[in-house]
């Protein structure tokens, strides 16, 4: 597949430079994102411990990314604290959907914020979409995988620094601006893509 970026001044200013990072995406776009991020910044991604998540991680492994096993469902705590630990002990880039592990779709979860409140690292929301690609229609998130050859548009959205200290009320407003802003470049890449989201 072949990636355009349309807004790369995001990866030189944060990723590129060596600057800790939270990258959030959808769960429909984690394949492809791993594809894209692996390879580029060894990144630590969240996996879940289920039986499925097994092979999840041996992917991502196998992309470069350091798998760190857990979910909301299952050993949630012991995988924050190890991406706290990642990224507090040098690591530039962590990943995760926001949505996952079971959805609903399209509504993120208080994982992030609270991840970007412990590291101090920005929140970078993220996604990609094309018009060439395979939808999983059965699964929750509706999985898309980039067909061969496909055209690839990746789109970040605006990073979010979140304070340390937060109130349960601006927590979640934090995470409503989050849930939002992947909305929002959600709709503009499919836009762009011409990509019917099911």
């Amino acid at each position: 597949m072949t990636i355009k970026v349309l807004n790369p001044e995001v990866e030189r200013e944060y990723m590129d430079a060596g600057r800790p990072s939270l990258l959030v995406t959808w769960h429909r776009a984690w394949l492809g994102g791993v594809i894209y991020m692996g390879p580029r910044w060894h990144p630590a991604v969240m996996a879940s411990r289920s039986k499925d998540g097994e092979w999840v991680a041996r992917f991502e492994s196998h992309m470069g990314c350091h798998p760190i096993r857990g979910s909301s469902t299952k050993g949630g705590m012991a995988a924050q604290k190890a991406m706290i630990r990642y990224v507090k002990q040098g690591g530039k880039v962590a990943t995760n959907v926001a949505d996952g592990p079971n959805g609903p779709r399209y509504k993120a979860k208080a994982g992030m914020i609270s991840l970007a409140q412990l590291t101090g690292a920005p929140l970078i929301p993220v996604i990609w979409s094309s018009e060439r690609a395979w939808c999983f229609r059965r699964s929750w998130d509706k999985t898309m995988i980039p067909k061969p050859f496909a055209k690839c548009v990746v789109l970040y959205g605006k990073p979010m620094e979140v304070p340390r200290r937060l109130s349960r009320e601006q927590a979640e407003e934090y995470r409503q601006m989050l849930e939002n802003e992947l909305t929002r470049i959600k709709g503009e890449v499919d836009r762009l893509c011409k990509y019917q989201d099911p």
